[in-house]
């Protein structure tokens, strides 16, 4: 037998409030009794669109970003003498003619298996916070996506690990086979402090098919430049709940030329690409570098591709729905990584809209 009992709340006139419960029938309507509830929403929310910005280029992501300075070669299929590549264990040819990005050689990683691990090692120790990058080109003939593949990299100082293993899925496009693309880790995603003498890749394969196969050739340590950051961080006691972002571009060229898919806003497509890096939860997310209109436009959140001009000169506006929290508590952040020239644009910024809710 059901016992009756009242949910109650706090003091309010003469007696305590009660919870009341509505039953559709008595107006005629089908449905289950149930609880009278507000719906509206219990934090009031307080809508701000704020640009990714840096600390040299203000929002103004139109900027010429490229390396410079001397840079330290690891390998390039020794088409130089650079740092000494051995396989710790399985198939790695570290002088293959089959395969460059420049030169004649590269290394050959398409007969490694899984679990199997190359090595670079310097003739002497080196301090990555000399540096500001790596870079390199990568040449994917095969990453299959079932189960987990993945290439590791990660820095040692006389066989002991340094800072932390990255995967470069994180910073090259997995499903571009059969070309050349450049890639750039920057040295502070290592999280690496004092010094390195070795550099080590490790095949991942976990599940049905193969680990990945790949020439990577032109690997060396960048000094200075190379790439530039426009981040949005909430305060310390704020969390923004993202809900759009949108990008805008102005430049000198056609409106045909700014809707060509194989172009970025009307401009050749890029070499390295944007990357967007995402600090969440003291986790670290990156996606595929976009390089042109058309590794934007197909997701289902992008909204329609906005385009007019002047005769002159030519706007692109493209949004999509994003929804993610940054959290000012646990340091979140949000940043566009620019990657190449991008000065031959005559705009280019982003802004992230959603609400600030106070956590204070």
């Amino acid at each position: 037998m059901a016992v009756p009992f009242e949910i109650q709340g706090t003091m309010a006139g003469n007696g305590y409030i009660k919870a009341e419960m509505f039953n559709p029938k008595t107006e005629g309507r089908d449905g289950q009794p149930g609880i009278i509830a507000y719906t509206q929403d219990r934090v009031k929310r307080v809508y701000a669109a704020q640009p990714l910005v840096s600390a040299t280029s203000g929002f103004n992501m139109n900027t010429s970003v490229g390396f410079s300075g001397t840079p330290d070669g690891i390998h390039d299929g020794t088409d130089s003498v650079l740092w000494t590549g051995t396989a710790l264990s399985g198939t790695w040819d570290f002088a293959s003619t089959a395969q460059a990005a420049a030169g004649t050689k590269s290394v050959d990683a398409t007969a490694a298996i899984r679990n199997t691990e190359a090595q670079f090692e310097r003739g002497s120790a080196i301090t990555p916070s000399n540096y500001t990058a790596i870079s390199g080109s990568i040449y994917i003939t095969s990453w299959s996506t079932s189960g987990t593949k993945e290439v590791e990299i990660r820095l040692r100082l006389a066989g002991v690990d340094v800072g932390n293993i990255l995967n470069l899925s994180d910073y090259v496009d997995t499903l571009t086979f059969n070309e050349w693309q450049t890639f750039i880790i920057p040295v502070d995603d290592f999280g690496a402090g004092g010094d390195v003498d070795q550099i080590v890749i490790k095949q991942i394969d976990i599940g049905l098919d193969v680990a990945p196969t790949y020439y990577l050739d032109e690997f060396q340590f960048e000094e200075t430049g190379g790439f530039e950051d426009f981040t949005y961080a909430p305060g310390a006691k704020e969390v923004f709940h993202v809900e759009l972002i949108a990008q805008g571009a102005v430049a000198n060229v056609t409106e045909a030329n700014m809707k060509s898919y194989n172009k970025f806003f009307g401009v050749p497509a890029l070499s390295n690409g944007i990357l967007t890096v995402i600090q969440q939860n003291n986790l670290l997310l990156l996606s595929i570098a976009v390089k042109q209109l058309f590794d934007i436009i197909p997701f289902p959140q992008s909204q329609p591709y906005e385009v007019f001009g002047d005769g002159t000169n030519t706007v692109g506006k493209l949004a999509a729905q994003f929804r993610i929290d940054l959290d000012g508590r646990k340091h979140d952040s949000f940043t566009y990584r620019v990657q190449d020239d991008l000065s031959s644009l005559l705009e280019l910024n982003v802004w992230l809209y959603g609400w600030v809710e106070d956590v204070s």
